[in-house]
């Protein structure tokens, strides 16, 4: 499995941000997301990355995508109605966003470039989705980049060149997305911090500011915090915090990888995935306060990746 399709890494310029675009303004009423009974994540099937799903109690499982070319299908993302799911895939030859419907029927592909589009993340309205393109050879550059809900009206927000970036989130009101960036210091150690970029005037503001790595936040339904995951304590462990960096709690704890946490819809809940139990990712459950947690696939390789 390539390390990139679990870890969501690419690379942007964070630091004297580039805009490649005039501001997107959001449009339509934003709402939070409402509850969905299926969680989403990626597994092994016969050698490729595959989309399941199953029930929040890890019951109903179901494999949604059968893919004949390339090396799989990746990066789930429920749309906020739970009827729709975008990924990316290199089932064509190139990594591409796609949408299907949440049975894994009406497969449609969104974008259409030589370049390298991942990550999606719809809009909280269900009417956009943000996504990272990557292009160049020798000289990569990134993008981050909005599309309506089809794959039209493909505009872009911010260029970057000199760093990686990891999931951009949406914030419930739809007029910010955050994201992690980093790049290696000068002991060739990966540094990464979170950012928020406001989509209207384009700014970008950086939120932690420490020595430690601060990775893959998702934005609270209410709009309050952020989970990540990081080695604020010196292990890769699930964390929270206010949107202002203050507050940071420390969820669970554990001497392997807990990793790329997201909230249920109604914020009460945390899934991730975790080495804890079985030597390689399984998928777990937790309250929202880091008490109650349970684990809810039995992959014979791995499971990674859970949205809901």
């Amino acid at each position: 499995m390539a390390h990139n399709r679990f870890g969501l890494i690419i690379s942007f310029f964070v630091l004297g941000v580039t805009a490649c675009s005039g501001p997107i303004r959001p449009e339509g009423d934003w709402r939070m997301n409402q509850v969905k009974g299926r969680i989403v994540f990626v597994s092994d099937w016969n050698g490729k990355e595959e989309i399941f799903d199953m029930d929040t109690d890890g019951r109903g499982l179901r494999r949604l995508t059968t893919t004949k070319g390339g090396t799989g299908s990746w990066q789930p993302a429920l749309s906020p109605e739970g009827t729709r799911i975008a990924f990316a895939s290199d089932r064509e030859g190139n990594s591409e966003i796609y949408v299907m419907s949440a049975d894994g029927q009406a497969v449609e592909r969104l974008t259409h470039t030589p370049d390298k589009e991942k990550t999606p993340a719809w809009s909280p309205d269900g009417k956009q989705i943000a996504f990272i393109s990557q292009s160049g050879d020798e000289r990569k550059i990134f993008s981050l980049r909005v599309m309506g809900f089809d794959g039209s009206n493909v505009r872009c927000l911010l260029q970057y060149t000199d760093r990686y970036v990891a999931r951009p989130d949406w914030s419930p009101d739809g007029t910010k997305l955050v994201f992690s960036a980093g790049k290696k210091d000068d002991d060739d150690e990966w540094k990464w911090d979170i950012y928020v970029l406001d989509i209207s005037s384009g700014t970008v503001r950086q939120v932690t500011r420490d020595s430690k790595v601060y990775y893959q936040a998702c934005w609270s339904p209410d709009g309050t915090r952020f989970v990540f995951d990081s080695t604020h304590s010196d292990n890769w462990d699930i964390y929270v915090m206010d949107v202002d960096g203050s507050n940071v709690q420390r969820l669970t704890h554990y001497d392997g990888v807990d990793a790329r946490p997201v909230w249920s819809p109604l914020g009460t809940s945390i899934a991730f995935h975790s080495h804890r139990d079985a030597g390689h990712s399984e998928i777990y459950v937790m309250d929202a306060d880091g008490a109650n947690m349970r684990r809810l696939t039995n992959s014979e390789e791995y499971a990674v990746h859970p949205d809901w």
